[in-house]
């Protein structure tokens, strides 16, 4: 550094070595840049949300693909409690709310006993129970445990499908329901379909709520495992 010092007064530079100060107020700069285009993200982030808040105020979405067990736990409200994480390779999964309806798709990689807990989890768990739709408002409903071809519908989707969806044509298990407002004139569908490949260990899952879905007229419930809390004769008069 002496020597350094020596030389750059011949070269017409400063006695002393200036170049570290100068360094200083770089770094200096350079934090101050990053953190007012921090703040200037946060602000655009900000206003994105509000504007998704407004023109959609009930809505929601969560996205991911190919998390493991554990952190896919975390993104998903529903998760079986009879499902541990360790059971569970990979979550894709794509959920997307408005104020009167949702669609949500899974593809999930794990273990064959961890599919049937999953699948019984899903299917049970969208049956309703007798004392939740009848009032003054609404007729009741109807339903049905059944087995359709593969792929399931989509019905009245809520977003977009996403790029990973291509579940294989196989039988998938399905419980549609139909909770019906007074006078069958309208209501809501509700539906579930999952199915597992064996060959690649993963279990594919749609699953739908929307105002206006009819998935049948009153009455005429499909072929099934029926269940409900209206009287046949009654929904067909």
């Amino acid at each position: 550094l002496n020597q350094l010092q020596s030389v750059l007064p011949r070269l017409g530079y400063p006695g002393r070595y200036t170049g570290l100060p100068s360094m200083q107020i770089s770094i200096r700069q350079m934090f101050v840049f990053v953190l007012v285009f921090a703040v200037l993200l946060a602000g655009v982030r900000c206003a994105l949300d509000f504007y998704s808040f407004v023109h959609n105020p009930f809505g929601g979405k969560i996205e991911f693909v190919d998390l493991n067990g554990s952190r896919a736990k975390k993104q998903l409200n529903d998760w079986p409690k009879t499902v541990a994480p360790g059971d569970v390779q990979l979550v894709s999964c794509t959920s997307e709310s408005s104020r009167d309806s949702y669609s949500s798709w899974l593809r999930i990689k794990l273990t064959k006993k961890a599919a049937e807990l999953w699948q019984n989890d899903v299917h049970i768990g969208r049956k309703p129970k007798n004392e939740d739709w009848s009032d003054d408002f609404y007729e009741g409903f109807e339903g049905v445990h059944r087995i359709i071809g593969g792929p399931p519908p989509l019905h009245w989707q809520t977003g977009e499908t996403p790029v990973w969806w291509n579940p294989p044509s196989l039988d998938f298990r399905a419980t549609e329901v139909m909770i019906w407002y007074k006078n069958y004139d309208s209501g809501i569908g509700q539906a579930s379909y999952s199915a597992f490949d064996k060959t690649k260990n993963e279990l594919w899952i749609y699953d739908h709520s929307s105002q206006h879905d009819i998935l049948w007229s009153g009455g005429e419930i499909p072929d099934g495992d029926c269940f409900g809390n209206i009287q046949q004769d009654e929904a067909s008069d």
